[in-house]
């Protein structure tokens, strides 16, 4: 990039400053849009530095051209500038966007979005935990049961014996037609076991890599992983729903509600623009137009080409034009 007539190098500086820090606001932005997609968010912000690196180079070209008899072209000339001029607000808009949630997220909510990242990943071992104290309750109101059943059954005789070890059998689930005390106990944990796989998470915990997950996901968000903090972040709420709805399955009288929720979303540059506060909005605007201003510094430091028509060219002038 060359400004024409300036005789100096210090806008072409400050145009390459101004790209490099746009490519990298919309770059982190990106990945975190994008849940760590780096490829895509380096192709996009490879994209924006060549349109802005093209953009003002034109700019300052139709800005400062010669063109003989320019009084004749000046309107198609200043057309064609215009077109650019409107082309870089609409590449300028969703800069300002992506560099709203970069400083949203990266300066603005950095801590609070580690905290509730944290507390989201923290919620699905709450849960666990909470299904698992449910199972053991479960078990061992059955067991209370069936030791007050076989009680029943060892006090009672006659026709009452019979029906107290029918009660019996329906709470072992087995088909005995006498009872003792080995046979009750091998009943019982029997029964347990059985009970037991039932409520089992195990088969979800394999298939969603949950062990590995749960670590992954702390360590990404607690040391702002930059590739995986999008991801995990939005990972806990789907692991979290996912599952809940697996133990109430397994248990349908299981419920769970989370003690902490999150309004936060990496992957949603608007509701950075939506939710951001006055702040946030104010040092985005102020950091855009600077950005912006050295980004056009090669177009705004042109000079505009004022070329004067002679003789025979200024006598077909229109009327009223000063030459």
């Amino acid at each position: 990039m060359k400004t024409e007539k300036s005789g100096s190098i210090l806008p072409d500086i400050f145009s390459v400053v101004g790209i490099l820090f746009s490519a990298i606001f919309c770059f982190v932005a990106l990945v975190h849009t994008l849940n760590g997609d780096l490829w895509v968010s380096a192709f996009v912000s490879l994209v924006l530095i060549i349109v802005l690196y093209k953009l003002p180079e034109r700019l300052a070209f139709f800005k400062s051209r010669k063109v003989k008899r320019q009084i004749h072209r000046s309107g198609e000339e200043r057309w064609q500038e215009r077109m650019l001029l409107g082309i870089y607000a609409v590449v300028a808009i969703p800069v300002f966007i992506l560099t709203l949630h970069f400083i949203y997220v990266e300066f603005a909510n950095k801590n609070r979005i580690k905290q509730e990242g944290l507390n989201k990943w923290l919620e699905i071992t709450k849960m666990e935990d909470a299904y698992n104290a449910a199972v053991s309750q479960e078990l061992n109101v059955m067991e209370a049961n069936a030791k007050a059943a076989y009680s029943t059954y060892s006090a009672a005789s006659g026709a009452s014996k019979m029906a107290a070890l029918d009660s019996l059998n329906r709470l072992l689930n087995t088909s005995a037609i006498s009872m003792t005390q080995t046979d009750f106990d091998n009943a019982l944990t029997t029964r347990k076991n059985i009970t037991m796989a039932s409520y089992s998470l195990d088969a979800f915990k394999t298939s969603n890599k949950y062990e590995s997950k749960i670590e992954d996901g702390m360590r990404a968000i607690k040391n702002w992983n930059l590739m995986k903090v999008g991801y995990y972040f939005k990972e806990g709420d789907k692991l979290f729903s996912d599952l809940q709805a697996d133990a109430v399955k397994n248990m349908p009288a299981f419920s769970y509600a989370a003690g902490t929720t999150s309004t936060l979303k990496l992957n949603d540059p608007v509701s950075s623009l939506k939710n951001g506060g006055m702040l946030v909005l104010l040092i985005g605007f102020i950091l855009s137009v600077l950005v912006n201003l050295c980004v056009l510094a090669p177009y705004l430091a042109a000079d505009r080409s004022e070329l004067k028509l002679q003789g025979a060219e200024a006598s077909e002038a229109p009327a009223g034009i000063r030459i």
